[in-house]
C-alpha cells in the first residue's frame, strides 16, 4: 500500500497602503508582479494582500494624476519569504509635476505643504568640456488645494536655465522628491533675430516719411538734387 503525504506552502502576501493625489490610479510594479489600485478622495491607496512570489525584487509604486502624469516612484524591498503576511506603510508617493510655458503645477496630497526646490544652471564658460555648475536657490513653500493642485510661476530672467522638483509631508514625514523638470529661457542673443528685423522695418518707414515731408516742403531742390 503507498502512502502518499501532501503539504501546502502558504504564499507570500503584502499589504501596502500610502497616500499621494486625490483620485488618481496607484500601480504596484516590479518583474513578478503588478497590481493597480486607486487613491481615495483624501489621496489614501491600499494594496490588500497581495501575492508576492519567492523571487527577490524590489517593489516600485507610483500613481498617475488627472492629467495622466506620472510621478517619482517610490521602491522598497519586498518582505522575507518566512513570513506570511508583512503589512508596510504609510508609503508616501511625491507630488507630480508638469510645465507649461512659465508655470509649473501638480498634484500632491490635499490640503499639503508642497516645497520646490529650484537651482539655476550657469554654463558659461569657455572650458572643453564644458562644466556646468548648479547653484540652489531659497525654496519657497506652497500648499496644495484640498483636491490636491498646486501650481507655481517660474523665473522670467533671460539668458537662465532652471532645473526643480517638488517634494511634500505627512504626519511630518517627508516624500521623495518630483521628477526633475529643467527650464530654459531663450536668451538675447536669440531675440536679436526677432528684433533686428523689427527695427531695420522702422527706420525704414521714418526714412520713408522724412522724404515725404522734405519732398512737400523743398520740391525743386530735391528734384534738383535727385538729377
Amino acid at each position: 500500500m503507498e502512502t502518499r503525504i501532501s503539504a501546502s506552502v502558504e504564499e507570500t502576501r503584502i499589504t501596502i497602503h500610502g497616500v499621494t493625489c486625490p483620485d488618481c490610479k496607484v500601480e504596484l510594479n516590479n518583474p513578478y508582479v503588478h497590481a493597480v489600485t486607486k487613491s481615495d478622495e483624501t489621496g489614501y491607496f491600499q494594496f490588500y494582500k497581495t501575492i508576492i512570489p519567492k523571487k527577490y525584487s524590489d517593489l516600485c509604486i507610483f500613481s498617475i494624476d488627472q492629467n495622466n502624469v506620472q510621478t517619482m516612484p517610490v521602491c522598497i524591498p519586498p518582505p522575507p519569504n518566512s513570513k506570511y503576511h508583512t503589512d508596510i506603510g504609510p508609503i508616501i508617493l511625491p507630488p507630480s509635476i508638469s510645465i507649461k510655458d512659465s508655470n509649473a503645477f501638480g498634484y500632491t496630497i490635499p490640503n499639503s505643504p508642497v516645497s520646490v526646490h529650484l537651482f539655476k544652471v550657469n554654463n558659461q564658460g569657455i572650458q572643453i568640456p564644458q562644466k556646468a555648475q548648479a547653484y540652489s536657490l531659497p525654496k519657497y513653500p506652497l500648499k496644495s488645494s484640498s483636491t490636491g493642485f498646486f501650481n507655481f510661476n517660474l523665473p522670467q530672467s533671460y539668458s537662465d536655465e532652471y532645473k526643480f522638483f517638488t517634494s511634500t509631508s505627512y504626519q511630518q514625514q517627508p516624500s521623495a522628491k518630483s521628477n526633475i523638470l529643467s527650464y530654459q529661457l531663450p536668451s538675447l542673443f536669440y531675440l536679436h533675430w526677432f528684433i533686428l528685423p523689427l527695427f531695420l522695418l522702422l527706420f525704414w518707414y521714418l526714412f520713408k516719411k522724412k522724404r515725404k515731408y522734405y519732398l512737400a516742403i523743398y520740391p525743386k531742390s530735391l528734384m534738383i538734387y535727385n538729377k
